[in-house]
Parts: structure tokens; sequence; C-alpha cells
């Protein structure tokens, strides 16, 4: 759809073509975020702690498992949104999101984006 500032005219892009990771100052906010690949759920916010099992998620979160098996470990399917209630920026350069069902890696030490804003 069109739009008017300051009688400039633009366009505004459909939200679903929006890829937002970051604010602009670099930083995360909490909210919604939807993982872009299987992401394992940790039990805290690093590749150094334990994945979490199917059975310790939330109800919503044992929905979007790759598994059904409740001792299975934890994997999201790539689309699943979440809440990310707490942001963890970790010395490594990676970011993590603390959900209710556990940790989910936001950005990697290495720079890739595993999960885009909502």
């Amino acid at each position: 759809s069109k739009y008017s500032l300051n009688g400039v005219l633009g366009v505004l892009r459909p939200k679903m073509y929006v890829k937002k990771q970051a604010s602009k100052d670099g930083t995360y906010q909490t909210g919604n975020y939807r993982t872009l690949g299987n992401m394992y759920v940790r039990k805290g916010p690093g590749l150094n702690y334990q994945h979490k099992l199917v059975k310790n998620l939330t109800i919503d979160g044992r929905r979007n498992a790759t598994s059904t098996n409740l001792n299975a470990t934890a994997i999201y399917k790539p689309g699943t949104v979440f809440t990310a209630k707490e942001i963890i920026n970790n010395s490594d350069g990676s970011v993590w999101a603390r959900s209710p069902s556990g940790y989910i890696c936001l950005k990697g030490a290495s720079g890739k984006i595993y999960a885009s804003k909502v």
C-alpha cells in the first residue's frame, strides 16, 4: 500500500518481507521469534548446556517439537514461534532467548541467525 510522509510518496512492504532480527542498535529485544530451522531447546543459554527432553517442554512447546516421544531430545520444528522472555548476550558473541520451555539460540557465535523477530 502507498503512503505519504512529508509529501514524499513511498510504498509499504508487506510485513512478511520485512526480516527483523535485532533493533537498529543491534541489540535483541524480548518478544516473539520464529525459528529458521530445527532448533534444540537447552537447559541454559549456551552450547555447554544440556538439551531438554520433550517431556520438559510446555504443552505448546511439545506441539512444536520434532518428536512426540516424551523422552526424545527437544528440537523445535522450523517456523516455531516462541516468546523470548529474556535475552542473554554471551561473551562469545552468541545471543540466546529464555522462553517458557527453555533456551533457544537467536544468533550463533559465528554470527549466523537462527531465529527472527515476529
